[in-house]
């Protein structure tokens, strides 16, 4: 039993199908009535260097954000809670939805980890 489990696991194809209730995902080839648009595959993703350079400017669009929001760097220090009547714990986490939002499926590690730590900070961090 102990060896089944070592076993690597086996990718599995999955198919997106087009029928006339629209996108259906199945593990099972297109049936009749279906277009097949696209089979996911388990093979390996390979990155081309122009999808390489796509990652690295919607990296930098999200740190753009993510500076954007920041906001107050540098600036006079006001409670933000004073501000708008929101606690800072609620700010930020309303700023990692923006960010998150902005960024789609494209989010990278480093991107949500960073704003784990930011909520962390906010939220359970009391000074």
């Amino acid at each position: 039993m102990w060896l089944a489990l070592c076993a690597p696991a086996a990718a599995q194809t999955v198919y997106k199908c087009m029928g006339p209730d629209g996108a259906v995902f199945q593990s099972t080839p297109c049936g009749a009535g279906q277009q097949q648009e696209r089979a996911y595959g388990g093979e390996a993703y390979a990155t081309t260097p122009q999808r390489q350079a796509q990652i690295e400017r919607e990296q930098a669009r999200a740190q753009a954000v993510v500076r954007r929001n920041a906001g107050g760097a540098g600036r006079a220090s006001t409670p933000v809670g004073a501000q708008s009547g929101q606690s800072s714990c609620d700010r930020v986490k309303a700023q990692r939805d923006r960010a998150m939002q902005a960024l789609g499926n494209r989010r990278t590690y480093e991107q949500i980890s960073y704003w784990a730590t930011e909520v962390s900070k906010a939220c359970n961090h009391r000074r």
